[in-house]
C-alpha cells in the first residue's frame, strides 16, 4: 500500500469521526466502538517516508481488529490541532512536559512518550472489561 493511499485513508476516516470523538472525550455510544484510542503526535515531515504515526496506528488498528473486532477504534490527531485543544487531559499533559505521542483511551491519557505499546493498550482495555473476541 502506498503512503499516499494510507495517508488519504487516515484523513478520510478521521474527518468523519475524530472531531466528534474529541469533543465528546470519554463518551462511548451504544452504536459505536467500546473503546476509542487516539494517538496525538506531531504531523509527519516529508522525509518520514512510510514511518509515520498514521501508518503505525493503521497497523495497530489492523492487529486489534483481529482480536477485538469492531469494539476498538484507533484514530490519530496532530498535536496543536483543533482536536488536540478539545481534549483537556492531553493539553494538560503537554503543559506538564509530556513527550509525544500521547495516547488516550476514551479521552483519558494512558501513555506519554515512547513507542506505541500494544501491552499498555491491552491492559487498559482489560481494565474496562473489554476482552478479545478470539
Amino acid at each position: 500500500m502506498s503512503q499516499d493511499k494510507s495517508h488519504a485513508d487516515v484523513v478520510a476516516r478521521r474527518s468523519g469521526s475524530e472531531p466528534a470523538a474529541a469533543a465528546n472525550a470519554g463518551e462511548v455510544h451504544a452504536d459505536g466502538p467500546d473503546a476509542v484510542i487516539t494517538v496525538f503526535a506531531p504531523p509527519a515531515t516529508e522525509c518520514a517516508g512510510a514511518n509515520t504515526w498514521e501508518n503505525a496506528v493503521l497497523a495497530f488498528e489492523h492487529r486489534f481488529s483481529k482480536r477485538y473486532g469492531n469494539r476498538v477504534k484507533f484514530t490519530t490527531s496532530h498535536l496543536f490541532s483543533p482536536e488536540f485543544f478539545q481534549n483537556t487531559a492531553v493539553t494538560e499533559a503537554v503543559q506538564q512536559g509530556a513527550e509525544a505521542p500521547i495516547i488516550t483511551l476514551n479521552g483519558q491519557v494512558i501513555q506519554r512518550g515512547g513507542k506505541l505499546s500494544e501491552r499498555v493498550i491491552r491492559e487498559e482495555l482489560e481494565k474496562l472489561g473489554i476482552a478479545p473476541t478470539e
